[in-house]
């Protein structure tokens, strides 16, 4: 592990890259910031492709060219590699000039990404900086250099060791890293040659790289994720893929279904590390939380562990933490509650008594409710007030913390009494800490049990599932729960997703129409003098309107405010395949 962890001069002369024009002439360097991935200046690359013009309007966006280069102390004689454009910060004479390229063939053997620390120059004054670049001489070392004082963006002014004169870094030297002797690392690349009656070398600190190398660290860890799926089994893939959701889901709760490309650099670029793992970045927690998944196969686990050991961290060690902190929280190391089927029942002659049974289901995908786990609560007596404490205590006691999607299925009665906002603890509410929708109870309504209507019930779903990457509010149509029941039944025919207004009591106008037309999805404001808000909410996806409403639920409860649509809002969701285990259809009376 100790050997990993070691990055010398030669490392760094190694990765090192070459950029060159098509005859093959060298234009200045670049250098290996995570496997497959260079940074250089942005007008370096426009150099190579034989741009001379560097601020033309033309060139504020990435070259869509491929780039040639290689890396001369690596693979003396090689071909060279093609890679591409995927950051662009377009060139200036005082600000940004960054690129980074993706190299689309395979690294020389023995080439490892060049670590940088987060030093400022203010803490290099009095070292020395290697720098290896490509004058019209063959690569050479050039190691006088340190900084003398910060100019704008980020930049600083650089100047001979030992020597007052201002000097410059030869033409050939743009895009070199700026290795620091002393410290061992990066601090830093070469970005500005100004030759005028000074010659004048600048150089980008860490400052004004960190984000862009935060990006390129989600972007390599995705490809890691990406390999590591291509040599899986269909069995392991399946596996795995549900393992790096569940992990997605404990480390960014807010991702909702976004691509995992997209959590991630969310995940590196927008988030605090976790308390406790300051030291380390939040990569390094999702890396090491996926690792130790029960559902990540052996092949993966290693590929993790040489990413998280490449960027110099000991993986051992924050697995042994992660580990410790899973235990003490009573985390399982399988995502083994993805949806919480919860089934209210009245007690006959009780009227304020109920009746709730929970089931756990691992993986939508494998629910088969013929063959169910053993219920979490069976058939436990409540009160309406004492229903959300119990879901909520049998989730931490029993699942430890996990975020289950929380399916309330009530008879439709219950659909107005807004348990997803009461009270679940003494600081927070039921729909504002977990993901809940409301369901029919199938006991309590004998629709469900009819031919007719579970046909277009599983139509209209499947509809509705397959426009996940339509914006909701296109999906959804408004119906005015006012008008003659005619018009209401004509309008109904063809509507999978409804948007509800004007609704009194939004349990009795679904069983009147769930006697004509199953209606699967239906979104309603429980307060009438916020309906007209409704649309705010479908701005998004369909696929992410689960999450978007948690969020929007977690916002109002956390400004303490009722007086917001988020805490009205209620949501239907009728998921044919996701129905209780052991429900007996009757005919009887809803």
């Amino acid at each position: 592990m100790e050997e990993r962890l070691i990055f010398s001069v030669d490392d760094y002369g190694r990765a090192v890259a070459r950029l060159m024009q098509a005859d093959g002439q060298a234009v200045g360097a670049g250098f290996l910031i995570a496997p497959s991935y260079v940074m250089t200046c942005a007008h370096v690359v426009l150099q190579a492709l034989g741009h001379e013009d560097f601020e033309s309007p033309e060139h504020q966006k990435p070259p869509a060219e491929p780039v040639r280069l290689d890396f001369p102390l690596a693979s003396l004689g090689s071909q060279p590699i093609l890679a591409r454009v995927v950051e662009w910060w377009p060139y200036s004479d005082n600000r940004d000039d960054i690129a980074v390229l993706k190299l689309e063939t395979e690294l020389p053997v023995g080439l490892r990404p060049i670590p940088f620390k987060s030093i400022e120059f203010d803490g290099c004054r009095g070292h020395a900086f290697k720098v290896y670049g490509f004058p019209i001489q063959p690569g050479d070392w050039n190691h006088s250099y340190e900084p003398e004082g910060p100019v704008d963006d980020g930049r600083v002014l650089l100047k001979k060791t030992n020597n007052s004169e201002i000097d410059a870094i030869e033409s050939g030297y743009s895009g070199a890293p700026l290795w620091n002797v002393a410290k061992g690392c990066v601090v830093g690349m070469v970005a500005t040659v100004q030759i005028e009656d000074n010659r004048k070398a600048y150089a980008i600190g860490w400052i004004k790289l960190e984000k862009i190398l935060k990006r390129v660290s989600a972007l390599d860890l995705h490809d890691t994720l990406q390999q590591s799926l291509a040599t899986c089994s269909e069995v392991e893939r399946y596996a795995l893929e549900r393992a790096i959701s569940a992990t997605l889901r404990r480390c960014h709760p807010n991702g909702g279904d976004r691509a995992w490309e997209t959590q991630l650099i969310e995940l590196s670029t927008d988030l605090p590390p976790r308390l406790g793992w300051e030291a380390t970045h939040p990569l390094t927690y999702f890396a090491v939380m996926l690792a130790w998944m029960e559902d990540t196969p052996e092949h993966s686990f290693d590929r993790l562990k040489i990413w998280v050991e490449d960027r110099g961290d000991d993986f051992d060690k924050w697995l042994g933490r992660l580990t410790g902190e899973m235990k003490k929280q009573k985390v399982t190391a399988s995502n083994d509650c993805e949806h919480l089927l919860a089934v209210v029942d009245r007690v006959e002659g009780k009227q304020h008594e109920l009746v709730l049974t929970l089931w756990k289901v691992p993986h939508a995908k494998d629910y088969d409710p013929n063959r169910p786990s053993p219920p979490l609560v069976q058939e436990q007596s409540c009160s309406l007030e004492a229903l959300p404490q119990i879901i909520r205590k049998t989730v931490r006691d029993q699942l430890g913390r996990v975020r289950p999607l929380i399916h309330l299925f009530l008879p439709r009665s219950l659909f107005d009494k807004g348990i997803e906002m009461l009270p679940s603890g003494q600081r927070s509410l039921l729909g504002s800490e977990y993901p809940c929708i409301l369901r029919t109870n199938p006991s309590s309504c004998p629709h469900i049990s009819v031919q007719f209507y579970q046909d277009d019930w599983h139509e209209k779903w499947t509809t509705f599932w397959e426009a996940g990457e339509q914006v909701a509010l296109e999906t959804f149509q408004e119906v005015d729960c006012q008008q003659p029941e005619d018009a209401v039944f004509a309008a109904l025919e063809g509507i999978h997703a409804a948007l509800l207004k004007n609704c009194a009591e939004v349990g009795e106008w679904l069983d009147m129409i769930s006697e004509e037309w199953a209606l699967p999805v239906a979104l309603w404001s429980r307060d009438p003098q916020y309906q007209d808000q409704l649309e705010v909410v479908l701005s998004g996806k369909v696929k992410a309107l689960v999450d978007d409403i948690l969020q929007a639920r977690t916002v109002a409860h956390r400004e303490r405010n009722t007086e917001t649509l988020s805490h009205h809002l209620s949501l239907v969701l009728e998921d044919p395949q996701l129905l209780p285990p052991d429900i007996q259809y009757t005919q009887e009376a809803c």
